[in-house]
């Protein structure tokens, strides 16, 4: 089944419009991917507070994202961490700012801690945890979900 719609159409009107008034939309391609091609894409929510308005990637294998230009915002709390390897890299200028800046390194964890602290959120920070692949809930092909 193919739909095919908005030739006689401006630039900008709405060609094809899928309203769901309550409830969930999902869109399944077991076997399959999921493509999106169109000049801008825009993904909004409108949820507000903790509980809604959280837009969420799940990954099995990788999360790439290539483009001339990357800006991240946030007006409370940013955090990137990874179990593994984490490297950043310039090729050109690398600025990092900080109205206070802490660097400490997991050499503390087996010795004593550093002259700024920071041992027990080292320890913490290298703490990992081992996913369940039997536990795959909130994936779109589980009925659950």
């Amino acid at each position: 089944v193919a739909v095919k719609c908005g030739m006689a159409n401006t630039v900008g009107a709405e060609s094809f419009l899928l309203d769901v008034a309550k409830g969930n939309l999902s869109i399944n391609a077991p076997k399959g991917k999921i493509r999106i091609v169109c000049d801008d894409f825009e993904l909004v929510t409108l949820g507000k507070g903790t509980d809604s308005g959280n837009i969420i990637f799940n990954a099995a294998e990788s999360f790439d994202v290539k483009a001339t230009k990357i800006q991240f915002n946030s007006s409370a709390y940013t955090k990137m961490c990874g179990t593994g390897i984490v490297e950043i890299a310039a090729n050109s200028v690398l600025n990092v700012y900080g109205s206070l800046f802490n660097a400490i390194g997991d050499a503390i964890v087996g010795s004593k801690d550093s002259k700024i602290g920071g041992k027990a959120h080292a320890i913490a920070q290298l703490q990992t945890q081992t996913p369940d692949p039997a536990s795959d809930a909130g994936r779109l092909d589980d009925p659950n979900y």
